[in-house]
């Protein structure tokens, strides 16, 4: 009856005053929080640990050394109503519904069409402050303090300074500084009119956010504690009707598969502990993290199951979004106690999942579903945790304090004991005034002295470099950070336990083609910052892959059967015949159509991409090679191809076999048989009326592929059919691969009607670019055509993609195939130069990767998008 009367409502209300987006990019900026004993990084479009160019479980480290984390993903979400019409901002990994920078008082853009301005995070600690109090020379984000975005400063008398202009920033010079909270803080700004939501309509609001650490060792849990402060601000001329803030997490405390949940109302905290007393990645004990809200009555908390019955999924939807911020399941029925608290008509119900006492077994928890201690299975778990504002006029604000508290107890259940222990003492803290407070200045390491690679040295990408440095005295740890330039190292980041790190540079890189990247170290400590050393620039070759005109890639097939010509007139497809003297293969049929090569799943050019200029080959001949199935650990058998490593070739000239390295093919069976290499392996393929092969990848070998064929080959000959399947023969193979692999889920396409591999004879060259240039490439222009990565991607439904325009004039935006046919397409006559975006309805289209290519003047760009259902 609920929902009936909420879209009743809505029919009778009043229509509410449009709230225009923009046509704002994703923010791209990313900062860490590192003071402390925690590592925690921040994004600007909603997110916090996942959101950039962290992706992979490593955006919150507690301990910061340790390299593990309680915390893949989290972002903030917000929702009301608006004259009966839900409307929500949710940050969920992609799509992101906040984009930077600020909004005007009634509710517009500064810049509809660009927030790039505001793309930015400010980090200040107590050591800058003590150090400008010294006349030294302040640091960029100290001296760049932005007053006039709300960023909290007071002057000499520790008043707060009155804001003037939206572009003020702090004045120094007359006293003036951050008012810093603890050790170390970050500001930044966001607004959720940037762009078209996914899904719904703006609310209209501002978000002011800050975030600590503090190396204050007086209060137990604070070093291993982050905490955050979000202003929200209403600036559209629409009341937002019972208005409220949650708090979202993946949690994936160390191993992600064995996670619980659990809601503690008398402290206003949700929380994550594991299921036994041991986690794949922390060990024994396992730690607990909670989710605290300081300053507001926690309302309610929600888990997703994940696989589970309709109605308790992810959510896609607003109305989703709003039914869990409410305390209820996404299809709007209310949580019951005990057991999975869904459809339990006549249970009591509640607004909080699993409120129990786990260390206890009191009441309902994860650990006691049904009151008679039974344990819930183990699993993945989403938690979101909401507190409410009531009704949000417009120009009003509210602010929502939050900690995220960390603690190891001697055991799974009472690290939730520590963590509440922890909580207790933040709150008193907190209530006190003692908490929001500046902090102790965290411990300086001096800056590491770098040896090697030398400055500017010129590497090819898929050599290994040892990146090494000199050690610091008090480091625990170091970090290798590297980027686009000296003062934009925020490209990549690995934690090391050692001097040194041995990396492939091109993976540095941070954009294609031969690009300078910069790399810089410093110590890490607990509780301290250690100065980052003088950076060094070296020349990794991140081949642009080749590609023909329109934007396609062009990977090239370049003799048939005895020789056959790819670009003969009768060919079926001559497309790159006049660029690069050979025909695509890649997503397309060769000269014969009897099969053609794809892939089955995505990544394949970023992987050979990093590779570059190394150009690959596959020749079937009469003797092929050997290969096994590396993912299913089953089977060694001789397939009647080779892979081969061929060095740098130009388009259309013979390869010199000197510098020829044969590969290891490795191979993934969709559907089972891990004992043959199927042609007919995937029904259907990608295209219409075709079969494919397993799987190929293809790694380099430890030291050479004669030795692995040197022992494997006598074990083929004598099994059964001479396939060799033992229970550990997957791991011996793998011994003779460097587990690095250039090649990765091809397939050989064949006629449904009469599956096939391609003859004895046939070579496919695959390349990856013209040789390097001899000079440094120039760097794009800010005006150049930009094709930005589309979103949300998979999609299932419509797709937003972001351009800019170095010029007006017409512009073309289509989409195409694996065939190379257009299956969507938009024209327009003129667009003025600058950002803008389109929308593509891709519901009609069938799953599958395809291509995005935009087209302006006589440049073009491209982008893959995969449509999944």
């Amino acid at each position: 009856m609920r929902l009936l009367v909420l879209l009743a409502s809505a029919m009778l209300a009043a229509p509410a005053l449009a709230q225009t987006p923009g046509s704002c990019t994703p923010g791209t900026a990313e900062r860490f929080l590192d003071a402390s004993n925690v590592q925690a990084s921040l994004f600007t479009n909603g997110n916090l640990f996942f959101g950039g160019s962290t992706t992979s479980g490593d955006g919150y480290l507690v301990p910061k050394i340790s390299g593990n984390s309680p915390l893949f993903a989290a972002g903030i979400w917000l929702s009301g109503t608006v004259n009966g019409e839900i409307r929500v901002a949710a940050a969920r990994y992609g799509g992101y519904d906040f984009w930077p920078g600020p909004l005007n008082d009634d509710g517009t853009l500064p810049n509809p069409a660009d927030c790039s301005a505001y793309d930015r995070i400010w980090v200040v600690n107590a050591f800058d402050l003590e150090a400008v109090d010294k006349g030294e020379s302040p640091a960029r984000d100290l001296a760049e303090w932005p007053v006039g975005l709300g960023a909290p400063t007071v002057d000499a008398d520790g008043e707060p300074v009155a804001i003037t202009s939206r572009e003020q920033v702090i004045d120094l010079a007359a006293g003036e500084r951050p008012e810093l909270l603890g050790s170390q803080m970050a500001f930044w700004v966001m607004n959720d009119a940037g762009n078209d939501h996914n899904p719904g309509t703006p609310l209209g609001v501002e978000v002011q956010a800050t975030a600590f650490v503090t190396v204050e060792d007086a209060l137990p849990g604070a070093q291993d504690a982050t905490f955050y402060r979000f202003r929200i601000v209403n600036r559209s001329p629409n009341t937002i009707e019972n208005a409220r803030w949650s708090f979202f997490t993946d949690p994936d405390l160390g191993d992600a598969g064995d996670d619980y949940v659990g809601t503690d109302t008398l402290r206003n905290m949700a929380f994550v502990y594991n299921d036994s007393n041991e986690d794949a990645a922390y060990g024994s004990p396992p730690p607990a993290v909670g989710y605290d809200i300081l300053n507001h009555e926690l309302v309610a908390t929600s888990t997703f199951l994940g696989g589970g019955p309709s109605g308790t999924n992810d959510p896609g939807t607003p109305e989703e979004y709003y039914f869990y911020m409410q305390g209820l399941w996404g299809n709007g029925t209310p949580y019951y106690e005990l057991n999975y608290g869904f459809e339990q008509t006549g249970a009591p119900t509640t607004t909080f999942m699993f409120p129990g006492d786990p260390p206890t077994q009191s009441f309902w928890s994860e650990v006691n579903v049904d009151g008679n201690g039974t344990d819930n299975p183990q699993g993945d778990r989403r938690l979101v945790a909401t507190a409410s504002f009531g009704d949000l006029a417009p120009g009003e604000a509210e602010t929502v304090d939050l900690a995220i508290v960390f603690a190891f107890g001697s055991d799974n259940l009472d690290s939730i004991t520590q963590i509440r222990a922890v909580s207790d003492g933040v709150q008193a803290a907190y209530d006190a005034g003692e908490l929001f407070q500046r902090g102790p200045a965290p411990r300086r390491l001096a800056a590491p002295v770098l040896r090697s690679p030398d400055d500017g040295a010129d590497l090819v990408q898929a050599d290994t470099v040892r990146f090494a440095w000199d050690a610091v005295a008090g480091a625990e740890a170091y970090e290798i950070r590297w980027g686009p330039q000296p003062d934009d190292l925020t490209t990549g980041h690995r934690l090391v336990a050692d001097t040194s790190i041995v990396l492939q540079p091109g993976g540095l890189t941070p954009t294609p083609g031969t690009r300078s990247v910069y790399w810089a170290v410093n110590a890490l400590a607990s509780g301290a910052l250690g100065l980052r050393s003088t950076p060094r620039s070296l020349r990794a070759y991140q081949g642009g892959l080749l590609s023909l005109s329109d934007g396609s890639y062009a990977f090239v097939e370049v003799s048939g059967p005895d020789g056959t010509d790819p670009c003969a007139e009768t060919a079926q497809s001559r497309d790159g015949c006049d660029e690069v003297a050979g025909n695509l293969v890649y997503d397309s049929f060769n000269s014969t159509g009897d099969y053609y090569l794809s892939e089955q799943g995505t990544g394949s050019q970023s992987v050979i991409g990093q590779y570059a200029p190394n150009d690959f080959e596959i020749r079937f001949t009469d003797t092929g090679s050997l290969g096994y199935w590396r993912f299913q650990e089953h089977g060694v058998l001789r397939v009647p191809f080779e892979i081969w490593d061929i060095g740098t070739v130009t388009p259309g000239e013979a390869n010199d076999p000197a510098d020829d390295v044969q590969l290891i093919p490795v191979f993934f069976a969709d559907n089972g048989g891990t004992c043959a290499f199927d042609p007919a392996e995937i029904d259907p393929a990608p295209i219409e009326g075709y079969v494919a092969s397993d799987r190929v990848y293809a790694y380099y070998p430890t030291t050479s592929y004669a030795d692995f064929e040197a022992q494997f080959d006598p074990l083929v000959i004598a099994a059964p059919d001479q396939c060799y399947i033992d229970g550990a023969s997957s791991a011996e193979a793998n011994a003779y691969t460097t587990g690095t692999r250039p090649i990765q889920r091809q397939v050989f396409g064949s006629s449904s009607d009469a599956p096939m591999l391609p003859a004895t004879g046939t070579v496919i060259r695959i390349y990856t670019t013209d040789p390097p240039p001899v000079s440094e490439e120039a760097s794009p222009q800010a005006g150049d055509l930009r094709l930005g990565a589309p979103y949300p991607n998979p999609t299932a439904s419509s797709l937003t993609i972001p351009y800019t325009l170095a010029r007006s004039g017409p512009v073309e935006l289509t989409m195409v195939d694996v065939l190379g046919r257009r299956v969507l397409e938009r024209t327009t006559l003129r667009q003025l130069e600058g950002s803008h975006t389109a929308t593509l309805d891709a519901r009609a289209l069938a799953p599958g990767v395809y291509v995005i290519r935009l087209r302006a003047g006589d440049e073009t760009r491209t982008a893959r998008i995969t449509v999944v259902r």
